[in-house]
């Protein structure tokens, strides 16, 4: 074959098992599908935001104890970040990866960085109002009155959009 001819039944594979995995919750084994595919596809979308969702998945409470294990939990942020800051260059366009980038800062409890990540989803999805609920969730915990008021519009964005949902 010749050199610029991409090995499709390969990149298949490797999305297909590394969504596989994902479902799974078999987070190591994702990443390594998801690694693959980005040497593959370097600046695929689907790789690179599959690969940050298992990141932070792997960086969760629930997976990784930020307290018993912060070496552990620094080195997985550090990483995990990599691949979303990457993912905000390429598609900055992108509502998702605005999303993806509000859950890292909740991660490390930066509800202002959250808030805005989110505010800039919400301007290219207008009418999406899991995003606009988000907002709400992302500023309602924080100290910072201006974070409550935000997290208080995104609420009633969110009711306006969908009130069937609250």
């Amino acid at each position: 074959p010749a050199d610029n001819v991409l090995p499709l039944a390969r990149i298949a594979d490797r999305k297909n098992v590394g969504i596989a995995h994902l479902e799974n919750n078999d987070l190591d084994e994702a990443e390594v599908c998801f690694e693959e595919l980005i040497e593959l596809l370097p600046t695929e979308r689907f790789c690179l935001q599959n690969l940050a969702v298992t990141r932070l998945l792997k960086i969760a409470p629930e997976n990784l104890n930020r307290t018993d294990n912060p070496t552990a939990f620094d080195a997985g942020l550090k990483k995990t970040k990599q691949i979303v800051d990457g993912l905000q260059l390429l598609f900055p366009d992108n509502p998702k990866v605005h999303v993806i980038a509000s859950r890292l800062a909740l991660r490390t409890e930066d509800h202002a960085i959250a808030v805005a990540a989110l505010q800039k989803a919400a301007k290219l999805a207008p009418n999406d109002a899991a995003i606009w609920y988000g907002i709400y969730d992302a500023g309602r915990y924080s100290r910072n009155d201006k974070l409550t008021a935000e997290a208080n519009k995104g609420l009633a964005k969110a009711w306006e959009l969908a009130p069937e949902n609250l």
